[in-house]
């Protein structure tokens, strides 16, 4: 439960940032970054182990976040993650994300098609 608690305050804050950006580009990069996450089970392991250095786990980070558009946030993320030791939440994190996105998404379009029926009338 605390880790849920601790992944809402992190997408929170993401999600100031991407509101102001293009919301389906993040939302893309999020699918491809819960498939790494849910997916590759060494990638976990790795971002968790206690006999990583954290040098080593940003550069992992690093080499995915540049797969991204909007790469300066994934990295700046992903190394307040490691410094603050919860980059175990990221699952979670990425979880909260999609859904907030996608419901955003969902509410914009269906208010820009009721705004497009109310003009036709």
């Amino acid at each position: 439960m605390r880790n849920m608690l601790v992944a809402k305050r992190y997408s929170k804050a993401l999600l100031g940032i991407i509101s102001q950006k293009d919301e389906k580009e993040f939302l893309k990069e999020i699918k491809l970054l819960k498939k790494i996450v849910t997916k590759d089970c060494d990638f976990m392991d790795f971002i968790n182990s206690k006999i990583i250095k954290s040098s080593k786990k940003m550069e992992m980070f690093d080499f995915v976040a540049s797969k991204f558009s909007n790469y300066h946030i994934w990295k700046e993320l992903f190394l307040i993650l490691l410094e603050k030791k919860r980059q175990s939440v990221l699952p979670q994190i990425i979880e909260i994300l999609e859904e907030e996105i996608a419901a955003f998404l969902k509410e914009k379009n269906e208010t820009a098609q009721q705004n497009k029926e109310g003009k036709t009338i």
